[in-house]
């Protein structure tokens, strides 16, 4: 038995492509994005082992609820180093300027359903960024031109699965099993 499906490009603009995928009897579409991704997980930790992750959260319109997932943004790709990268993201989103040992690239991440698209996915330890003893708090100079807020959530409730997001649960994955070796 062999998967043969034919595939049509219905849309292209150089970001995005829709294709349209048959076998002669099931069709199917997929939205593709073409632009690499970053995917940041920023976490603390107590006694060595991690508390809480920080994550963005969104209003999912299709639920009718508020979701939360990492912080992820398109690569601009025109940095001399990834690091360099990772760096402006932590400024501009969770307004920090961390050093190259709060930075861990974790792995790649490769979304594939509703959309596909690839990550690169950074943990960013938060932990010499923290004001008080109740862990980090966001202090940007215009919280109103986010998307998003970020919360505080415990970790073992992204690994019990209390939070519905397959990027957030990548990342934390990636993230154990850096910190565990």
């Amino acid at each position: 038995m062999t998967n043969d499906f034919l595939s049509k490009e219905e849309f292209n603009d150089g970001k995005y492509r829709v294709l349209s995928l048959t076998d002669g009897q099931k069709n199917l579409r997929r939205v593709v994005c073409d632009t690499p991704g970053i995917c940041i997980i920023p976490f603390d930790t107590s006694d060595g082992k991690i508390k809480n992750v920080y994550l963005a959260r969104y209003m999912d319109y299709l639920k009718s609820d508020q979701g939360h997932t990492c912080i992820s943004l398109e690569s601009k790709e025109n940095y001399d180093s990834n690091f360099e990268e990772v760096e402006e993201i932590c400024q501009s989103e969770l307004g920090i300027n961390c050093d190259v040992k709060e930075v861990f690239y974790l792995g790649n991440i490769n979304h594939t359903i509703p959309f596909s698209k690839k990550f690169k996915c950074y943990g960013i330890n938060l932990d010499n960024h923290s004001k008080d003893l109740n862990g980090f708090t966001l202090d940007v100079s215009n919280p109103n031109g986010k998307l998003y807020t970020l919360d505080k959530i415990r970790f073992n409730r992204v690994l019990n699965g209390q939070i519905e997001d397959s990027v957030c649960l990548s990342a934390s994955m990636l993230l154990i099993s850096y910190i565990n070796n």
